[in-house]
């Protein structure tokens, strides 16, 4: 594409005056911006020193394979990185999501560039970027900020035609977090149905092949069937009230395993509740200014923006809790559309305006930046004091995986069944210790109270001696007990 074509795309039916800024003003603003993005998240980091639940498995994910689970090796790849430069992993891992939503600045600002004039574009940009919710998650030891850099990237180069970049972009997005590949398809079939450019397709499917083929030739060895994620058994019927899930952790479930049509079906009866619950989290935390302006703009400037939207509405179709973080890929190009909306406001003092509500428009999720997925310090503090006691390879049976993860050990997840039938498992899996945490008792496990508060002789009988405790009957008391064998 030449710079004059490029250019007479981004400055037409720009409204605001003097909208439109010299390449090197542009470059100042956008590196000035980004540093800016990266110090907010690096202080944020403060807020969270507990590491989230996934983000165990992340940063154990190449050290130990009994960590792995279903995720993906795109973010631990990048833990590795930083691991070069900061000893402390859960750190490494932070920075890593410091790094990559900070630097998100640059590919949004571009993409937005391609619609808007700067002015505009860079409303955008700050509007996604110092969204509360996008700081929180680009200071935790998470893959949103990895995944929504490339998935973002992937986007302007493909308005670039950069078709390798692009599809290069795409299949690291897709080793962050699989749904990169509806993503890249609608984009493809998009330019196929536009453009009819066969070399694009051509060399944006060998970049995504050149980083996806790997992963996917490594599941085939694992598991011994071709698969795209271990992550399609969310494909099933979970409760939008975590309540009624805990059922499912038994050792044996209650009913048989759907097959695939009967999961299918459940999952459309379940999609209205939901879409309604994942769109409530939008509307929150992408903000009621914010959402209402980027519908009106995606209604009268439908483009191909759009693809990066559609994974919204199938969504709620996979077997997810709504968590407020799986709204994130979303703000950034809704916040475009807002601003192709905005734009024809013909006052550059109410367009300003009309930006400033937006960004205001957040202010009530402000707390979401120093909120944990977890607060629950003192199964780290456990971990710790017992941390010399642990050789390798031991098993934690626990509802939570700090414990396990700040001691080195392996994690195992406590069922959800009888205390004897626990005990039986715990004996079976090998486990060494048992972590009892009255927060997470209480909540999760209330079954094992009497082994949580029980007498020492009683322990005994049952093959338990504590190693461990601290704080009982305050509320945040935590008991260590090991199993003998």
């Amino acid at each position: 594409m030449s710079k004059t074509r490029a250019s007479s795309r981004r400055t037409r039916g720009v409204n605001v005056s003097a909208g439109n800024w010299a390449p090197g003003t542009e470059r100042i603003v956008v590196g000035a911006l980004a540093l800016i993005a990266i110090a907010v998240r690096y202080y944020a980091v403060s807020f969270h020193p507990l590491v989230a639940w996934d983000g165990a498995y992340y940063i154990n994910y190449f050290r130990d394979p009994s960590w792995r689970w279903v995720f993906p090796p795109g973010y631990p790849l990048a833990i590795e990185f930083f691991r070069f430069f900061v000893a402390d992993p859960v750190l490494a891992a932070q920075y890593a999501s410091v790094f990559f939503g900070g630097l998100l600045v640059v590919p949004l600002f571009v993409v937005a560039r391609e619609f808007l004039d700067s002015r505009a574009a860079l409303a955008a940009t700050v509007i996604a970027v110092f969204n509360p919710l996008m700081i929180r998650y680009g200071a935790m030891a998470m893959s949103e900020s990895q995944f929504i850099f490339f998935a973002v990237t992937a986007f302007a180069c493909y308005r670039l035609r950069y078709h390798v970049l692009f599809g290069a972009a795409c299949g690291i997005a897709y080793l962050t977090r699989p749904e990169a590949l509806l993503f890249f398809v609608l984009i493809l079939g998009y330019d196929a149905w536009k453009r009819h450019d066969v070399k694009f397709i051509a060399f944006a499917a060998a970049g995504l092949l050149l980083f996806a083929l790997p992963y996917i030739i490594s599941l085939r060895v694992e598991t011994g069937t071709w698969s795209l994620s271990p992550k399609s058994d969310n494909l099933r019927a979970w409760d939008v009230d975590w309540r009624a899930n805990l059922a499912r952790e038994a050792l044996a479930p209650a009913a048989p395993t759907p097959s695939t049509g009967q999961a299918v079906l459940t999952s459309l009866s379940y999609y209205p509740e939901h879409f309604l619950a994942h769109g409530a989290n939008l509307l929150t935390y992408a903000g009621v200014p914010v959402l209402a302006a980027g519908l009106y703009g995606i209604a009268r400037h439908r483009n191909i923006l759009m693809a990066g939207l559609v994974m919204f509405l199938l969504l709620p179709f996979f077997g997810l809790n709504p968590f407020s973080r799986f709204v994130l890929p979303y703000i950034p190009f809704l916040a475009v559309f807002a601003l192709l909306a905005l734009r024809h406001i013909p006052k550059a003092e109410f367009f300003y305006l009309s930006v400033l509500v937006c960004v205001l428009g957040t202010v009530p999720t402000l707390s979401e930046i120093q909120k944990q997925d977890d607060d629950m310090i003192e199964l780290k503090t456990a971990a710790l004091a017992i941390k010399s006691r642990v050789a390798p390879g031991d098993i934690f049976l626990d509802r939570k995986p700090y414990t396990a993860f700040y001691a080195d050990g392996r994690y195992t997840q406590i069922p959800n069944e009888p205390v004897d039938t626990i005990l039986a498992f715990a004996k079976r899996a090998g486990a060494r210790f048992l972590v009892l945490g009255e927060r997470v008792v209480y909540v999760f496990r209330p079954q094992l109270k009497p082994i949580l508060y029980g007498k020492e002789p009683a322990l005994a009988a049952k093959g338990l001696t504590t190693i461990y405790v601290d704080a009982l009957q305050t509320g945040r008391g935590v008991r260590i007990l090991e199993i003998n064998k």
